[in-house]
């Protein structure tokens, strides 16, 4: 049995008021499921990075997000990120 989580966040170009919003909402998200800290921590560096670098250097778009766990094997966390 496995359980999916899979958030979309768009992000804007040059909203820098609101920059880091996305990544404070996944480590909130994360901490409440129960992920080890280490894993919790790099997640966040991670999305806070590429978050700033669309709001910067990009047209604005989306952080996906996707939390997969499975009994017995683990969790499973991808992040895909779309710029234009």
């Amino acid at each position: 049995m496995s359980e999916l989580i899979h958030e979309v966040y768009p992000v804007e170009k040059g909203a820098f008021e609101t920059a880091g919003e996305v990544s404070g909402t996944i480590k909130r998200m994360l901490r409440k499921l129960g992920v080890p800290s280490q894993v919790i921590r790099r997640v966040s560096v991670a999305s806070y990075e590429v978050e700033l670098n669309l709001v910067i250097h990009s047209l604005g778009n989306a952080d996906e997000f996707d939390i997969q766990s499975t009994v017995g094997v683990g969790t499973n966390i991808h992040m895909k990120f779309f710029c234009v």
